[in-house]
């Protein structure tokens, strides 16, 4: 019973920390889900997820995104500033920041809810903040496909002592958590929005992790993803997110199921 405790704790965290820290995972920039690009969503519209961000249409080149849930226990925030825009490219920046330490405090207990190991010799998690900046080339071949090639670069801010026995070994949220203990982290990305058909996109993309000078410091993530707009407002999405990753207990893949339900207005 207490290995089912701590496995579904552990998903639990999993699925906080995946959703805010240094960027989104089951997103992409490059078209928005459902089935309208950019330059058909309009200043003041609105969408937002189960797994997805809020995300509002500031102008018609800046887009702010949150959790609004997630900000009572990991607040965060992320602006997507879209620049020199042409016929079949654009280049778009995003700036976001993240302070998990309340959730990362909340779960360094014993008993029901304890993940992180409660040690007297463990000095308290710190104050922390991670800000992540990233580059995106966004090409538009033909109207219906869209592919994009992106740079990234994580800094992280503890004030405080962050003891290496507070990492936490789970797929997705190792790498993330992993530019706290190393102070900065890189990445690189590709990907292709191919909307199939007026209801109908298909995303696939694949990101490389590092964290250089780390012992943990290779990362690897391919997702693939299908979007569904059933109404007007709805959308639905179903994929997989496969994963390979340099670990504490030794480098291993893991595949995991996607699926959200969003709206936009």
């Amino acid at each position: 019973m207490k290995q089912l405790n701590h496995m579904w704790y552990g998903l639990t965290l999993a699925f906080f920390l995946t959703l805010s820290v240094t960027g989104n995972t089951f997103t992409q920039e490059n078209r928005l889900p459902g089935t309208r690009q950019y330059s058909e969503v309009q200043k003041g519209d609105y969408q937002i997820g189960l797994l997805a961000p809020l995300r509002y249409r500031i102008s018609t080149t800046m887009e702010m995104q949150t959790h609004p849930i997630l900000d009572f226990v990991i607040p965060n925030a992320r602006l997507v500033w879209i620049h020199n825009t042409t016929r079949d490219r654009r280049i778009q920046t995003t700036h976001g920041f993240t302070y998990p330490t309340p959730l990362l405090r909340m779960i360094s207990r014993k008993g029901t809810g304890g993940i992180l190991p409660d040690d007297p010799t463990i000095p308290t998690i710190p104050a922390m903040v991670s800000l992540y900046n990233e580059i995106r080339v966004i090409q538009s071949s033909i109207p219906t496909l869209e592919y994009y090639f992106s740079a990234g670069l994580g800094l992280a801010g503890t004030f405080g002592t962050l003891d290496s026995r507070t990492t936490i070994d789970l797929p997705v949220v190792f790498p993330r958590m992993g530019v706290f203990y190393n102070g900065y982290n890189l990445n690189l990305g590709t990907g292709i929005s191919w909307a199939l058909s007026g209801k109908w996109v298909l995303k696939s993309d694949t990101k490389i992790l590092l964290l250089p000078g780390y012992t943990e410091q290779f990362f690897w993530e391919h997702q693939g993803q299908v979007f569904w707009e059933f109404d007007k407002s709805w959308y639905m999405m179903f994929g997989y997110l496969l994963t390979y990753g340099n670990y504490p207990f030794g480098s291993q893949y893991h595949l995991l199921p996607l699926f959200d339900v969003g709206y936009q207005w």
